[in-house]
């Protein structure tokens, strides 16, 4: 996946010497300080510590089998979660149309 997220870079910049910049951005190597890589770092643990401690799908989708989650991670289907899907969705449809227009990846072929 790291891979593809680094070839996306030629096809979203306008040169080769803003490609490599970003490139060089994507590693840290334009410098940034010792503050801008703590932050990073604590997003970092951050990010490990919510997806390690949160159930994964396998635990909250599982009704019956081997693998049995307790009550409290098994998803039920409620009026609740109807609401928040719908809202979820159309609060999404409306930013992909109600936005500004994004120029399309692979114009340039």
């Amino acid at each position: 996946m790291i891979f593809v997220v680094f070839a996306w870079v030629p096809f979203r910049a306008s040169s080769l010497k803003s490609a490599v910049a970003l490139w060089k951005a994507m590693l840290r190597f334009h410098g940034g300080g010792l503050a801008a890589h703590a932050v990073g770092l604590t997003w970092v643990i951050a990010l490990i510590a919510i997806a390690l401690a949160l159930p994964n799908t396998m635990e909250i989708f599982t009704h019956k089998g081997e693998m049995t989650p307790p009550a409290r991670y098994t998803w039920k289907p409620t009026a609740q979660w109807a609401v928040f899907g719908g809202l979820a969705f159309g609060a999404s449809l409306a930013a992909i149309l109600g936005g500004q227009p994004t120029t399309f990846l692979y114009f340039r072929f």
